[in-house]
């Protein structure tokens, strides 16, 4: 049952990873600071700090979910 709870928090976790990602991508503009993004749009919606955001963006997200799927499938 842990490595099914550890599965599936890990999953949640990539997964509000990448949604903050996704909404970074979406408001990343040339001469945009990510702190004005920070600010106004992740901030407000997902609560996290701005250390948690730069540590975020640096999650390769998608590639680590890809390889959680076929455990999860396996349980």
């Amino acid at each position: 049952m842990s490595d099914k709870r550890t599965i599936s928090r890990r999953t949640n976790f990539l997964n509000r990873v990448i949604a903050v990602q996704v909404t970074y991508q979406e408001y990343k503009r040339p001469g945009l600071p990510d702190a004005w993004i920070y600010r106004h749009h992740i901030k407000p919606t997902y609560h996290i700090s701005e250390r948690t955001f730069r540590e975020y963006l640096e999650i390769p997200a998608t590639k680590e979910l890809k390889t959680l799927q076929p455990e999860a499938h396996e349980c």
